[in-house]
C-alpha cells in the first residue's frame, strides 16, 4: 500500500499557508503606513527647525504652492533651506492654495495632510507664536506660547 497525502490533507495545508501569508501581507501594509507617517512627522520637525532658523536669521518664510515640490527654497535670505520631498509619504504640503502655511512678523505655522492612509485624514501642523485654531476644522493648533509640531489622526 502506497502512503501519501490525501486531497483533503493537501487542501488543508494550502488553506493554512494562504491564511498565514495574508496575515503577513496585512502586517507589512501596516508597517508601510507607519513608516510613511513617521517620515512625514520627522520631515515636518526638520522644516520647523529650519523655519525657526530662517526667522531667527532675519529672513522671511516663502509660502510654497499647495502640493509644493521638494527642493523649493522656504527662506527668503537662505537658498539652502529647502522644502523636502514628501511625495513618497502620500502627504501633501498645504500652501497658498489651501491656507495651511502662514507667516508674519510674530511667528509662523504650516501644515501637511493626507487622505490616502486608512483611518481618516492625517494632519501635521508646526509653528511658533501663532494661533491657527480652525485649520482643518480643529482647535488644537495654538502655538502662541509654544514652538513645535502637533498631529491629528495618527
Amino acid at each position: 500500500m502506497k502512503k501519501g497525502f490525501t486531497l483533503i490533507e493537501l487542501l488543508v495545508v494550502i488553506a493554512i499557508i494562504s491564511v498565514l501569508s495574508s496575515i503577513v501581507v496585512t502586517s507589512l501594509n501596516n508597517s508601510r503606513y507607519k513608516a510613511k507617517l513617521t517620515k512625514a512627522l520627522v520631515t515636518m520637525k526638520q522644516i520647523n527647525n529650519s523655519a525657526f532658523m530662517c526667522l531667527d536669521g532675519g529672513g522671511t518664510l516663502v509660502i510654497p504652492a499647495s502640493s509644493g515640490a521638494g527642493g523649493t527654497a522656504i527662506c527668503s535670505n537662505n537658498a539652502t533651506i529647502l522644502l523636502p520631498n514628501i511625495s513618497d509619504t502620500t502627504f501633501t504640503y498645504c500652501g497658498t492654495g489651501c491656507g495651511g502655511w502662514t507667516s508674519n512678523s510674530s511667528g509662523y505655522a504650516f501644515s501637511i495632510y493626507t487622505d490616502s492612509i486608512p483611518g481618516g485624514r492625517k494632519i501635521v501642523v508646526c509653528g511658533t507664536k501663532l494661533n491657527v485654531n480652525g485649520w482643518y476644522g480643529l482647535n488644537i493648533w495654538d502655538f502662541t506660547n509654544d514652538i513645535g509640531c502637533r498631529k491629528s489622526g495618527f
